[in-house]
């Protein structure tokens, strides 16, 4: 992925679900900083410790939900 965004093929790099410390292991490994993490959130499982791991890094949070449960 590192290549094809060097190269311009893509624009961004995401991520999925990565928690706090699967975050810190693909920064610590790679150059390129994932630019969107998309995880569970919602207003009673706010994650916040891991929202101002990513706004430290930029990284946008996008958030997922699903409506069928509960």
């Amino acid at each position: 992925m590192e290549e094809l965004y060097r190269i311009g093929k893509i624009r961004a790099i995401g991520v999925c679900n990565f928690l706090p410390d699967c975050l810190v292991d693909l920064l610590e490994s790679f150059d390129i900083v994932p630019a969107i993490n998309q995880i569970g959130l919602h207003s009673f499982y706010q994650r916040n410790f891991l929202r101002e791991l990513m706004a430290k890094y930029r990284i946008v949070t996008m958030v997922w939900i699903s409506f069928a449960e509960g």
